[in-house]
C-alpha cells in the first residue's frame, strides 16, 4: 500500500458498510460487526509515507476482531468514548492506556458507544530501536500490551496523529511538498519513540483475563473451521470441554454479550454476505436463512434489519449489477 519513495498517500473513507472498513484499515486485518439497532458507520482518514502509517478512525459500536499484519508494529490510542468502555483482550481501556502491538498480534476489541482512536504503524524493526532508549514493552511478534503512557508523551504523539490524518482530508496540496514525506515519517516515529519510552508502565492482565481470552479464540478457532454451518452455544462447550458458565463468562469479559448473542450477530454477518456474493444469480433469502440457522422467517427478517438497517431482499437488490 506504500507509494514510491519519497512520497505521501492520503486516503478519507467514509462508509456504512462494515466488511468495507475491515478493507481499506491499514496495517491490520480486521473483522467488524455492527451491535444490533445500531446501523454500522465510520470514516478512517489516513497517511503513508516512508514506510509510516498515521491513521484516525471514528466508528460507531461495534465488535472486531483480527490480527495486525506481519512485519508490522502498531501504536493505537483512544481518542474518544461517548458512552461506556471499550475494552481490548479483555482489558478495559483508560483514557491514557495505549495499545503496542507486534506483527500478528491479535485482539478483540469490544465498544458499546460511538469511539475514535488514532494508531501509527511502523517497521517492527521500531521495537529493536527502542531498546536504545530503554527495554521496550513487547518485542518478539504476536505480542501486545496495555500501557499507561505519561501525559505529556501521550498527549504530543495524539495530537500529531490527529493532525496528520486531518492534512489527508483538509490539506493534501502541502503533502507534495518536497522532503514533507520524510520529514513527516521522522516527526512521527520519534515521537512515538518517546511515548514508548518515557516512564510508560505495563498493565499486565490478569490471569482470569487471559483464561477468558483463551476460550474466546479457541471458540472462534472452532467458528472459522465450521464456517459453512450454524455452531452454537452447546456445541462449542462440548468441542472445547468447557461448561456453559465458562463459555459464558469468556464470551461475556472478551466482547459484553452471551454466547447465543454473539452467535447469532455472527450467524446475520454471514447471511449478509452470503446475499451480496452471488450478485445476479443471488440465492433466495430463505435458502440462505435456513441453512445458517434462522428458522423462523419472521424473526429472522426483524433481527437482519435491526442490525443492518435493510431488508435482506435490499441487501440483494443493492449487490447486483446495475
Amino acid at each position: 500500500m506504500q507509494g514510491a519513495a519519497g512520497a505521501i498517500i492520503g486516503s478519507v473513507v467514509r462508509t456504512a458498510d462494515h466488511d468495507h472498513l475491515g478493507r481499506v484499515l491499514q496495517g491490520a486485518r480486521m473483522e467488524y460487526m455492527p451491535h444490533p439497532g445500531q446501523p454500522f458507520h465510520a470514516a478512517l482518514r489516513a497517511l503513508r509515507m516512508d514506510g509510516v502509517t498515521a491513521q484516525h478512525v471514528e466508528i460507531g459500536a461495534c465488535l472486531n476482531r483480527g490480527a495486525i499484519e506481519p512485519g508490522i508494529a502498531a501504536i493505537v490510542q483512544p481518542v474518544r468514548h461517548d458512552d461506556g468502555a471499550t475494552s481490548v483482550n479483555g482489558i478495559a481501556l483508560g483514557s491514557r492506556d495505549a495499545l503496542l502491538l507486534a506483527g500478528g498480534a491479535e485482539l478483540v476489541t469490544a465498544g458499546s458507544s460511538r469511539r475514535s482512536w488514532v494508531s501509527v504503524a511502523l517497521p517492527q524493526a521500531f521495537l529493536a530501536d527502542l531498546e536504545e532508549l530503554g527495554p521496550p514493552p513487547v518485542r518478539s511478534s504476536g505480542s501486545a500490551a496495555v500501557l499507561d503512557i505519561p501525559d505529556g508523551p501521550a498527549a504530543q504523539l495524539q495530537a500529531a496523529l490527529l493532525a496528520a490524518a486531518e492534512m489527508a482530508q483538509t490539506r493534501p496540496a502541502e503533502l507534495a511538498a518536497p522532503g514533507a514525506a520524510p520529514s513527516l515519517a521522522a516527526s512521527l516515529r520519534e515521537l512515538a519513540a518517546e511515548a514508548m519510552t518515557a516512564g510508560v508502565a505495563l498493565r499486565a492482565a490478569r490471569r482470569a483475563t487471559r483464561e477468558m481470552l483463551r476460550v474466546f479464540r479457541q471458540s472462534e478457532d472452532l467458528l472459522q473451521a465450521n464456517i459453512s454451518r450454524p455452531i452454537y452455544r452447546d456445541d462449542l462447550c462440548v468441542a472445547l470441554g468447557v461448561s456453559r458458565r465458562k463459555l459464558h463468562d469468556a464470551f461475556a469479559a472478551t466482547v459484553g454479550m452471551s454466547p447465543p448473542a454473539y452467535l447469532k450477530l455472527r450467524r446475520l454477518v454471514l447471511v449478509r454476505r452470503a446475499l451480496r456474493s452471488d450478485g445476479e444469480d443471488a440465492p433466495l433469502v430463505k435458502s440462505v436463512a435456513l441453512s445458517h440457522g434462522f428458522w423462523h422467517l419472521g424473526h429472522f427478517a426483524r433481527d437482519y434489519r435491526q442490525m443492518f438497517g435493510e431488508l435482506p431482499s435490499q441487501t440483494i437488490t443493492a449487490a447486483r449489477p446495475a
